[in-house]
């Protein structure tokens, strides 16, 4: 969920489907600065996101954002997380690389 500004009065609580049809960046914003300085902030929300649900072993809630990203950041200046699991590494080469980016 998430809660949409329209005005200094006006604000509204956006259920997950809703938000999927129309991501943050693609929305209006009265201020075109406003759309650069979200986009770092969405991100960091998604990875705090990612990062308590595994440490509460929430796979499928990690994996749902993980996914979903790019649609939630769409129309940001902002890459998605594609760590596996964010801040780990792998020091193998080949086929480990390549599943690990798939995942």
């Amino acid at each position: 969920s998430w809660v949409l500004i329209k005005s200094a009065e006006r604000v509204e609580l956006v259920v997950a489907s809703r938000a999927l049809g129309c991501p943050t960046g693609e929305g209006d914003f009265t201020v075109a600065a406003d759309r650069v300085k979200l986009g770092p902030i969405l991100a960091a929300a998604l990875k705090g996101k990612m990062k308590r649900a595994l440490t509460r072993s929430d796979f499928v809630t990690y994996r749902v954002v993980r996914n979903l990203q790019s649609v939630y950041l769409r129309g940001l200046e902002t890459q998605p997380e594609l760590d596996v699991v964010p801040g780990w590494s792998c020091n193998a080469d080949g086929p480990v690389s390549i599943v690990e980016q798939f995942f």
